[in-house]
């Protein structure tokens, strides 16, 4: 398991805190692609098979606190 990058902890932290990823976008000021891209990056670093997993990982992981 691959520690996350910071853009992407603050992607997962987003999610975390439950927005969407429009909303993830318009507050990182990136485009919901982007976002869907490094939503992708993090559930493969971290073997995620979606949202809520990646929160879990991510926060068993030290990723997100």
């Amino acid at each position: 398991m691959t520690a996350l990058s910071t853009r992407q902890r603050e992607v997962i932290a987003l999610v975390a805190a439950g927005h969407t990823n429009s909303s993830i976008a318009a507050r990182l000021h990136l485009t919901s692609n982007t976002v869907k891209s490094h939503l992708d990056q993090i559930f493969h670093r971290l073997g995620a098979n979606g949202r809520a997993h990646a929160v879990a990982l991510a926060f068993r992981s030290g990723d997100l606190s």
